[in-house]
This record gives structure tokens, C-alpha cells and sequence, in this order.
């Protein structure tokens, strides 16, 4: 758990698991309407029995996993939280709907065309998934399991179709930036992972998927 958590978190459920260029301007867009929806409500003491039910779905799941994650054990990761784009989405529509009919209808257009954008970004990629790129990457390229390494984003994905049962090997660029770090530290305690620097020459699995060949020793 770190500052960036909560806000990976609410980044990927309402702007897509994959980054995109409208990843980030439609989360922050529907994450300000839902502050000033709210800070509107408070002003006028307005929070309906209806209002109270979805922000209580929204934020209890989200509040008890932090706890665990803090006092025992970390579980605290995105993916297990993705039904909580209902209540915002349903949250975000009704925000909107205070707002005159056709400033309503122009935002509600601009934000479906953004989650269109991005849901064909990602289904344009089928069945293209990290199932091949690792299956690919171990049948035509890798002769030695030691030169393979992944990031934290795809570091789970990448473990499950590993044609092998050695601990998966996660480079440590940017671990406090992601939320699934509490779940790559239980991966860690129990000997499913590790956190290691990279030794060059080696492939790098990445979301997307991707893979690179990183080799620092050439000279340029």
C-alpha cells in the first residue's frame, strides 16, 4: 500500500486495465464530476436513501480491503474491486442528470466515445493476450527460463501461463506505482515470485502484451 494505490486503483476501473490515451483524461473527467457531485450534495444536505446505498457499495469493499491490507495480510488489488464501476458509473449518470438536458447529452456522448475508444483498443487486440506472447516467446526465442522477467502490472498474467513452475522474476521498475504491489508481496512470501534486478541479456513481458529484448551490453 502506498500513496499511488487507491488512485491506480480508480485510474483502471474507470479508464480501462489498458493504458490508452483516454485511460487517464476519462477517469480524472468522471472522478471530478463524482467530487463536485458530491460536494454539491453536502452544501445542500441532500444524500438520499438511494445516493447513501451506492456510495456505501462504492467505498466499504474498498475501505475493508485497505484495512486487511494494512493490519494483516495485503489483498488490496484492483481487479478484485472492478464491480465498483457500477456504483460509479451509476453515480456518475446521476450527477449528470442536474446538469441542463443538452449539457447532459454532450458530456454523456464525449464520455461513452472515450470508453468506446477505449474498449476497442482493447478488443481489437483478441486473441491476441498475454496467453500467446508468452506461449510465442518460449517456442521461438527463450532457451533458458533464467532470461525472462516481467513488470508489476502483467507480473500475475505472465505467472499463470509460465510453462514452467519457478518463481516468476519482477524487475522492480515502479513498484510503488501500482496497486497490485500488495498482491506481488503475498506472490513473494510464498515463493511464487521474486523481485530482482534484471542481468542483460533478457526478454521483458509487458502489458500491452509486449515483449522486449533488453540487452545493455551492446555499444551503440
Amino acid at each position: 500500500m502506498n500513496n499511488r494505490t487507491h488512485a491506480e486503483f480508480f485510474l483502471r476501473v474507470v479508464g480501462g486495465d489498458r493504458v490508452t490515451i483516454m485511460q487517464s483524461p476519462l477517469a480524472y473527467s468522471v472522478g471530478a464530476i463524482l467530487l463536485l457531485d458530491f460536494l454539491y450534495r453536502l452544501y445542500q444536505r441532500d444524500f438520499p436513501r438511494h445516493y447513501r446505498f451506492l456510495l456505501t457499495w462504492l467505498l466499504i469493499p474498498t475501505l475493508l480491503s485497505t484495512i486487511i491490507s494494512l493490519l494483516f495480510t495485503p489483498v488490496f488489488y484492483y481487479r478484485y474491486l472492478i464491480f465498483s464501476a457500477i456504483p460509479i458509473l451509476i453515480l456518475t449518470v446521476q450527477a449528470l442528470k442536474r446538469l441542463p438536458q443538452i449539457i447532459f447529452l454532450l458530456i454523456v456522448i464525449v464520455l461513452l466515445g472515450a470508453q468506446v475508444y477505449v474498449d476497442y483498443r482493447i478488443f481489437s487486440q483478441y486473441p491476441r493476450s498475454m496467453r500467446e506472447e508468452v506461449a510465442e516467446l518460449y517456442q521461438t526465442k527463450v532457451k533458458n527460463d533464467q532470461n525472462v522477467y516481467t513488470v508489476l502490472p502483467s507480473f500475475a498474467e505472465v505467472a499463470y501461463y509460465l510453462p514452467h513452475t519457478s518463481p516468476i522474476k519482477v524487475l522492480p521498475l515502479g513498484l510503488i506505482q501500482f496497486s497490485g504491489k500488495s498482491l506481488l508481496d503475498a506472490y513473494v512470501r510464498l515463493g511464487k515470485a521474486e523481485i530482482v534486478d534484471g542481468v542483460t541479456p533478457y526478454y521483458l513481458l509487458e502489458p500491452g502484451p509486449k515483449t522486449s529484448l533488453i540487452d545493455t551490453t551492446k555499444v551503440k
